[in-house]
C-alpha cells in the first residue's frame, strides 16, 4: 500500500504474484482481483510508476524505471478478463498512463503491453471514444504505426489491431482517417511480418465504409497493392481485401478504377468463393458495377451472368438477392438482353417466379424479367416456357413491390402490339383491372400505361377482344379522370383516345358523363395533356351533330398524325429503360415518377 520507498523487491514480487493469478485459469481468483481492493490500488501504483519514469526523466532511477514493466504486464493481463471493462471505461486516469507507456522512450516490453492493453478495451463505443478523447489515435498511429525505428514486429501488429477495434466506432472512424491513420496503415503493408500486413489489411477493411479512406487508398495506389498481395496468403486476407475491393466498387466517385484498373477478374474471383459473406459481398459490388451502361459489355465478357447464375443456386438468401440484383441491373442494358437469353438466365427466372415463394427474392425476379421483357426475342422465350400467366396471377399479390414489378413487366411486354391477344388470353386484362383499383398510384400508373398499350391497336383486334376491352375499361379510366395526379390523368386520357377510335367506345365515354372532365383537361396548360383530352374529345365530336357538338364540346386544336402517334404510344420511360432502384418503401411507390 502507499508508494514504494526505497525497495522496490517486495512489490515486484507481488506483481509477479497477481499477474500469475491473472494468468490462471481460476475464473473465481481473477473475479477476487477485480472486485477486491488490488485493482483500486494497482490504478496509482501504475501512474506513481508512470510519473516517476515520464515525468522527471532526470531524476528517475533504473528500478523506478523497472518496476513498470511488470506493472505493465499485470495490466495486460487483467485487459484480457472482460469484467475489468467496465472498470475501465470510466478510468480516465489508467486510460491516459496506458497511452504514456506508448512513448518511444519505454521499454519495449510496456510499450508493447500498452498496445495490448488499448486493443482488448476498446471493444464497446463507450471505450472506443474515452480512449478517442485521452487521444488513443494519435498515440497509436505516430508513437508506434509510423515509428521507423525503435518498434517492434509484436507492437506494430498489436498497435494496428488496437486501431482496427476502435475503427469500429463511426464517431472514431473519421479520427482516424484525419490524423494520418490510412498511410500509417497502407506503409504496413509492406512490412515484412506477415502478421503485421493481416492486422493493417483487417484494420483498413475495418475503415473501408468511411469515403474520405478510400479515396486516400485509391490516391495512394491501394488498388494495386491489392492486387499483388490479394491471393498470396490466406482465407482471412482473402476476405478482408475483397471487402475493401468491394466498398470501393460501390462508390459512385470511385467505382471506374476497379474496372479500368484491371479488378473486375479479382471480384469475379470472390463471388467464386466458397464463403457466403465473400459471394454475398462480391454480388453486392458487381450488381453496383452492373447498374453503370458503360461497365455492361466489359461485366458479360467477364462472365458474370453465368457467375450470377451460379450464386443464385446458394444456400444463402442474401446471396441469391445480390446475384438477383446484380442480373436484373444488367438486364437493363442492350447487350445484356440477347446474352441472358443465349446462357439460359431466362430459364432459371422463370423458374423463380414459378417456384419461390421469397419476396424479395421474387421482386428481383420480376425486376429482371420485366427489363429482359422488351426484347422480342426474350418475350419468345418467355411465352415458351409458359413465364405470363404466372406472373399475372401475381396481380393480387400482398406485397406491394411485387405488385409494382408484375406491373413494369406487363407494360414491357405489352410494348409490342403483336402479343396483345395472347396476354389478353393470360391474364393480362385482369391484372390491368387490379392494379387499377389500388390507391397506391405507382401501381395505377403501370395500369394506365398498360392499358394504353393494350388499346393502341384496338381497331385490328378480334371482335369479342375489343368488346372486353371496351367494357372492362373505359369507367375505371373515367374514374381516374377527377384525379389529382396530371400522370394518371395523361395516361388515362390516351387509353380513352385509343378507345374512342370507335363509334360505340364513343358514345360510351358520353353516356358515362366523361365530357366535362375531358372539357376541364383539354384546357391544361401541359401540352401532353391537352392533346390527349383533344383527341378523345374530337373522336366523339365525329359521332355528334353539328349542333351537339357545339354544345358538348369546346374547339379543339388539330393535331398532325405524326404528333397523334408518337402520344398514343406513350409508354413508361422508366420500364422500357428498366429500374436500378433496389430498396423503395412501399409507401413511396408513388415517388418513383417525380
Amino acid at each position: 500500500t502507499g508508494k514504494p520507498d526505497r525497495d522496490d523487491g517486495p512489490l515486484r514480487n507481488v506483481l509477479q504474484v497477481i499477474y500469475a493469478a491473472v494468468t490462471s485459469r481460476s475464473i473465481g481468483l481473477k473475479l477476487l482481483l477485480l472486485k477486491g481492493s488490488i485493482l483500486e490500488q494497482l490504478v496509482p501504483l501504475l501512474s506513481h510508476a508512470c510519473d516517476a519514469v515520464y515525468g522527471n526523466a532526470e531524476d528517475a532511477d533504473d528500478e523506478k524505471k523497472d518496476l513498470l514493466e511488470p506493472i505493465a504486464e499485470v495490466f495486460q493481463a487483467l485487459s484480457a478478463v472482460e469484467e475489468f471493462h467496465e472498470y475501465v471505461d470510466l478510468n480516465c486516469i489508467l486510460l491516459r498512463d496506458v497511452l504514456t507507456m506508448l512513448e518511444p522512450t519505454s521499454n519495449i516490453v510496456v510499450r508493447e503491453a500498452a498496445a495490448v492493453v488499448l486493443k482488448n478495451i476498446a471493444l464497446s463505443d463507450p471505450a472506443r471514444e474515452a480512449l478517442a478523447d485521452q487521444g488513443a489515435v494519435q498515440a497509436l498511429v505516430y508513437n508506434v504505426l509510423r515509428m521507423s525505428t525503435g518498434t517492434s514486429p509484436y507492437l506494430r501488429e498489436q498497435g494496428a489491431r488496437a486501431i482496427g477495434n476502435l475503427a469500429v466506432c463511426d464517431a472514431v472512424e473519421d479520427r482516424i482517417v484525419r490524423d494520418n491513420g490510412v498511410f500509417a496503415l497502407m506503409d504496413l503493408l509492406y512490412d515484412t511480418s506477415e502478421q503485421v500486413v493481416d492486422a493493417a489489411l483487417r484494420t483498413l477493411s475495418n475503415l473501408a465504409s468511411n469515403p474520405t479512406m478510400r479515396a486516400i487508398f485509391i490516391a495512394e495506389g491501394g488498388l494495386e497493392t491489392l492486387k499483388q498481395t490479394i491471393l498470396t496468403r490466406g482465407e482471412d486476407r482473402f476476405q478482408q481485401s475483397g471487402w475493401i475491393m468491394c466498398s470501393i466498387a460501390v462508390d459512385p466517385e470511385l467505382s471506374d478504377y476497379i474496372v479500368e484498373g484491371g479488378a473486375l477478374s479479382l471480384l469475379v474471383t470472390f463471388a467464386l468463393s466458397s464463403d457466403a459473406q465473400t459471394q454475398e459481398e462480391a454480388a453486392w459490388a458487381l450488381a453496383s458495377l452492373a447498374s453503370r451502361p458503360s461497365n455492361a459489355i466489359m461485366m458479360l465478357q467477364a462472365g458474370i451472368v453465368n457467375v450470377m447464375l451460379g450464386l443464385m443456386k446458394s444456400n444463402s438468401s442474401q446471396v441469391r438477392m445480390q446475384a438477383l440484383f446484380c442480373i436484373a441491373n444488367l438486364a437493363v442494358h442492350l447487350p445484356a438482353k440477347a446474352d441472358m437469353g443465349r446462357v439460359g438466365a431466362l430459364e432459371v427466372l422463370i423458374a423463380n417466379v414459378i417456384e419461390l415463394k421469397d419476396e424479395g427474392t421474387l421482386i428481383q425476379t420480376l425486376r429482371a424479367l420485366a427489363n429482359l421483357a422488351v426484347s422480342d426475342e426474350n418475350r419468345d422465350i418467355m411465352i415458351r416456357k409458359g413465364a405470363f400467366a404466372p406472373i399475372m396471377r401475381l396481380c393480387n399479390h400482398e406485397e406491394e413491390h411485387v405488385r409494382f414489378e408484375m406491373g413494369r413487366f406487363l407494360v414491357n411486354f405489352t410494348h409490342n402490339q403483336g402479343c396483345v391477344s395472347f396476354v389478353l388470353n393470360n391474364g393480362a386484362l385482369d391484372a390491368t383491372l387490379a392494379l387499377l383499383r389500388s390507391p397506391n398510384e405507382a401501381l395505377k400508373r403501370e395500369a394506365l400505361v398498360a392499358a394504353v398499350n393494350l388499346t393502341v391497336c384496338i381497331s385490328d383486334l378480334e371482335p369479342e377482344e375489343t368488346e372486353l376491352l371496351s367494357v372492362s375499361l373505359i369507367a375505371p379510366l373515367i374514374e381516374v379522370l377527377p384525379s389529382d395526379n396530371v400522370t394518371l390523368q395523361e395516361q388515362a386520357a390516351w387509353a380513352l383516345a385509343n378507345l374512342s377510335t370507335l363509334h360505340e367506345n364513343q358514345l360510351r365515354i358520353i353516356n358515362l358523363g366523361a365530357i366535362d372532365y375531358l372539357r376541364h383537361l383539354n384546357k391544361s396548360p401541359s401540352n401532353d395533356m391537352h392533346a390527349a383530352a383533344g383527341k378523345v374529345l374530337d373522336n366523339i365530336g365525329q359521332s355528334l351533330t353539328p349542333m351537339s357538338r357545339r354544345a358538348l364540346l369546346p374547339a379543339v386544336r388539330n393535331n398532325t398524325p405524326q404528333k397523334e402517334e408518337a402520344r398514343r404510344r406513350r409508354g413508361s420511360r422508366l420500364s422500357r429503360e428498366g429500374s436500378f432502384m433496389p430498396d423503395v418503401d412501399a409507401d413511396d411507390l408513388s415517388s418513383l415518377y417525380d
